[in-house]
């Protein structure tokens, strides 16, 4: 065996592996497999029993926990589990249990449920709110007869995009008849990287998600909440939803600039029959089979190559966002947590759901540590101690999707493991440094292991009454109508009545419409709330310049020197060193125009240039220049 061979198998390995520097081996296999054993038993009963409240999902999310463990689909629980997927998918709106549903199917890799994904993906894609998220359905529900009508066609199979996700798509988005959360968005952004690598056409889907994400981070603590606009403390667990957000965001682009498709634009059997040599060994098209050695060419490779001067990139808006929200994580990471019998904070560091959603994290970016911590060995030494003697795990959910969580972490699952091939060696740990980029709250997730308040109107996760969906607030409504396909005639009078009505829901609306509008209508919009934002107290600017969504600290940035607010000076100053550039270039423009001086920012600086400039105006300001 050459040399050649077995360090590109080294390289391979590392790549899709992340090493566990003390995670026990032993203990953790022997964990899993008491973990699989509970997992059995309790659905040995037949897969259609284990479902509570939440549908067929426990028991699907359970099959994926066997699968990634090595139980083969031949087994009869396995097979019982199938048979629930399959049957439950043709009536499927539920955003939960579309996803975990796409992937169990993804995961099975049989060419016949091809048809079935796809439809459950576009499903998927036309559930999507105009602001890039999801809620707990994707639609209303299916008739049984048409359910019947499904199973004939798709069985029937196509080439490329079956007709009937094709006729899906051809309505557009639906939004899922209610206000949309993190954490059904964190599911669904793995949903949709699976259904466009199975052939449904994602990249606007994508590029929403992306934009949601970019524009919703906390300028504070760099984290994300539950649900944008609930003015509630980011979490850990939203913290990476949000990541993994931008990590599919990116992704997406990494493919754009290679030149490549995403495979859902075009035929998926393309993912596997590249149409030219080119790409034929481009493990995008065609990732290596679960458990397939790399086959480098021993003779061919060059003893070794020439080594090139490296370039350095300008950080992009995403880039900064991922490294700082990979940095407060690893804060996070450090106060470490703990498992009791009864589980912790739903979302917080003593939460499964928590542990799983960090995994996920982990092995898409391809990362061995966040923040300097290895994640693995953390969240190993949480779990395993926290393991009953029936094999299960307690928690926020029920034994079963607690216990799947659990064997997820410790077995690595990752379901998007051609997104990391991607964007693999393009994010790097940025370690424990400081985290800049605002100097207006602490530098660490502020719900960090502490109970998370929760928006009352949002079902508890482990309600009876999941499929009762938070209804839209009076702001959705409002932006629902901005987004909505209209003649300019119509949408001009849409925009004056939420410029001109009094009521914060009409500029909380304006906002969260603004960043998903069309280039043209987001130059106005943006006019209009700066000019909502110029008629509110002192008071009320001062909140806004400090609010976690980005528009609303743009339109008070404006607003301060349109009032020639002075008073609020030094809360302008701050927005020079914000997370988003849209929101420094507007902090800057009004300090020039009301105190003909400029101490920058230049328009794209990193953290390190925006700190500087923060501390020039600042000195400036101290010393009393600005009288």
């Amino acid at each position: 065996m050459s040399r050649y061979f077995l360090l590109a198998l080294g390289l391979w390995c590392c790549a899709v592996l992340p090493s566990s520097h003390g995670a026990d081996k032993a203990k953790v296999d022997a964990a899993i497999k008491k973990g699989v054993d509970y997992l059995k038993k309790t659905l040995g009963g037949g897969a259609g029993n284990a479902g509570d409240h939440m549908g067929s999902g426990p028991a699907v999310l359970a099959g994926l926990a066997l699968l990634e463990s090595g139980t083969t689909k031949d087994e009869p629980v396995m097979q019982a589990i199938t048979r629930l997927v399959r049957d439950s998918s043709y009536g499927e709106t539920k955003t939960y249990n579309l996803v975990l549903n796409i992937l169990y199917l993804d995961r099975l890799n049989e060419p016949a449920d091809v048809p079935l994904i796809q439809v459950l993906g576009a499903r998927l894609v036309i559930g999507q709110t105009n602001i890039g998220g999801w809620g707990y359905n994707c639609g209303p529900e299916i008739p049984a007869a048409e359910q019947q009508r499904l199973r004939g066609t798709l069985r029937q199979g196509s080439t490329g995009l079956h007709p009937e996700a094709a006729n899906l798509l051809r309505v557009g988005r639906v939004g899922g008849g209610g206000g949309d959360d993190n954490s059904n968005t964190q599911f669904a952004v793995i949903g949709t990287w699976v259904a466009q690598r199975r052939g449904v056409p994602c990249s606007t889907t994508i590029q929403l998600i992306d934009t949601r994400f970019q524009r919703s981070q906390s300028p504070t603590d760099f984290g994300w909440s539950y649900s944008p606009g609930m003015g509630v403390s980011s979490t850990p667990a939203m913290t990476c939803a949000g990541l993994l957000g931008l990590a599919v965001g990116k992704a997406h682009d990494e493919a754009r600039k290679a030149g490549r498709k995403l495979v859902g634009e075009g035929n998926p059997e393309a993912r596997r029959k590249p149409k030219d040599k080119e790409n034929e060994n481009d493990p995008f098209y065609n990732p290596p089979a679960r458990g397939d050695k790399p086959k480098p060419e021993e003779e061919d490779m060059p003893e070794e190559e020439e080594e090139k001067p490296e370039v350095k990139k300008i950080a992009t808006a995403r880039d900064m966002a991922i490294e700082r929200a990979l940095q407060a994580l690893g804060r996070v990471l450090k106060d470490g947590g703990s498992l009791g019998s009864n589980g912790g904070n739903w979302g917080g560091v003593n939460d499964l759901y928590f542990i799983w959603s960090l995994e996920r994290v982990g092995v898409a970016y391809g990362l061995t540590t966040i923040g300097d911590v290895d994640w693995y060995e953390w969240g190993v030494k949480l779990i395993l101690p926290a393991q009953q003697q029936s094999g299960a795990w307690n928690g926020s959910h029920s034994e079963l999707v607690e216990t799947s969580f659990a064997v997820l972490f410790l077995g690595k699952a990752n379901f998007v493991s051609d997104l990391t091939r991607q964007i693999d060696g393009k994010v790097k740990d940025p370690g424990n440094g400081e985290l800049r980029g605002s100097r207006a709250g602490p530098p660490a997730i502020v719900a960090m292991g502490r109970k998370i308040e929760m928006n009352r109107d949002i079902p508890d996760p482990k309600s009876p009454n999941l499929n009762k969906v938070r209804g839209p607030s009076a702001a959705d409504a409002i932006a629902e109508e901005l987004l909505a396909r209209q003649s300019d005639a119509k949408w001009d009078g849409k925009l004056k009545k939420a410029r001109d009505s009094k009521g914060g829901e009409h500029t909380a609306g304006l906002a969260q419409a603004i960043p998903f509008l069309p280039e043209k209508r987001q130059i106005l919009a943006r006019e209009a709330l700066a000019d909502r934002a110029s008629r509110m107290t002192k008071d009320t600017l001062a909140k806004m310049l400090k609010d976690r969504d980005v528009e609303m600290r743009r339109a008070s940035c404006l607003a301060v020197a349109m009032r020639e607010e002075k008073g609020l000076t030094y809360e302008l100053i701050e927005r020079v060193a914000d997370i988003d550039d849209t929101v420094v270039r507007a902090a800057r423009a009004s300090l020039k125009s009301m105190y003909n001086q400029d101490f920058g920012p230049t328009t794209g600086a990193n953290d390190d240039r925006k700190r500087a400039a923060f501390d020039a105006w600042n000195s400036w300001y101290t010393r009393g220049a600005s009288k």
